[in-house]
């Protein structure tokens, strides 16, 4: 109850020790349910145009 911004607390808590009171956020794996499904490395569809040519390494799921 001594942390007022749970989000905040949980962030900086993660990367110094496992806090048990948090649950929700585990230390290994950051809270990110939107860059979960897309993976850094493919940005989305709308950001990448068809006619531009894909770099090597990435991989588009429209394919």
């Amino acid at each position: 109850m001594n942390r007022p911004t749970q989000t905040t607390g949980a962030a900086w808590h993660a990367h110094s020790t496992p806090d048990p009171e948090i649950p929700s956020s585990d230390p290994e794996i950051p809270p990110q349910p939107e860059r979960s499904p897309v993976p850094d490395d493919v940005p989305p569809p709308e950001h990448s145009p068809v006619r531009e040519p894909t770099p090597p390494g990435v991989t588009i799921r429209a394919t």
